[in-house]
């Protein structure tokens, strides 16, 4: 049975994690209490009135880079698909599919997506489903977060975002730097 959006566990908040290269100096490695919707905590100082380090030391690349391109907001949902890439290969060693309340950002749910192998760079709400896009593909999921189909895009090689508007819908692809267009109805 694939995962669902229903079978989560909530994120629970926890004290922040200091980098152990700059555990003198207040750099926050995971902000896991905060919704991790928006991007990365890596180099984010606690107080705001801290001086930068004299030292002129670069701050040490965390094992993995969190990319969010992906985001989508329905009612008071916001849905995200955060990936994240080891920074030595920039391979991809984890993505997932997020639900967030709008209100605040409280995490709601979460679905593990590596084993599906999706690198997903743009989400759009489509009535009672949602749409995925990752590189040549096109792939559909439940408002519940079950995968329920994969559609090639023809004339898209490197999907970057998309978006509904009436029967059509609008595939960016960042390779082309173009955005192609398809009729909704070829899509279901």
């Amino acid at each position: 049975m694939a995962p669902g959006l229903a079978d989560f566990v909530p994120e629970r908040a926890r004290e922040p994690e200091l980098h152990p290269p700059a555990k003198g100096h207040g750099v926050v490695r995971g902000l896991r209490d905060g919704p991790g919707v928006f991007g990365n905590a890596d180099g984010v100082r606690r107080e705001t009135d801290q001086a930068f380090d004299a030292h002129g030391e670069p701050f040490a690349r965390p094992p993995v880079d969190q990319r969010n391109d992906a985001l989508a907001i329905s009612g008071n949902l916001i849905l995200a698909a955060p990936r994240f890439y080891d920074t030595a290969s920039d391979d991809l060693v984890e993505s997932s599919l997020r639900s967030y309340r709008a209100a605040d950002g409280t995490p709601l749910s979460s679905v593990d997506l590596t084993s599906l192998g999706l690198d997903i760079a743009g989400l759009a709400i489509d009535g009672d489903r949602l749409l995925a896009v990752a590189d040549d593909e096109l792939h559909v999921f439940s408002l519940g977060g079950e995968h329920e189909s994969t559609l090639p895009l023809a004339g898209v090689e490197d999907g970057a975002g998309v978006a509904v508007h009436g029967d059509e819908v609008f595939v960016a692809d960042g390779d082309a730097r173009a955005v192609v267009v398809f009729d909704r109805a070829s899509l279901e």
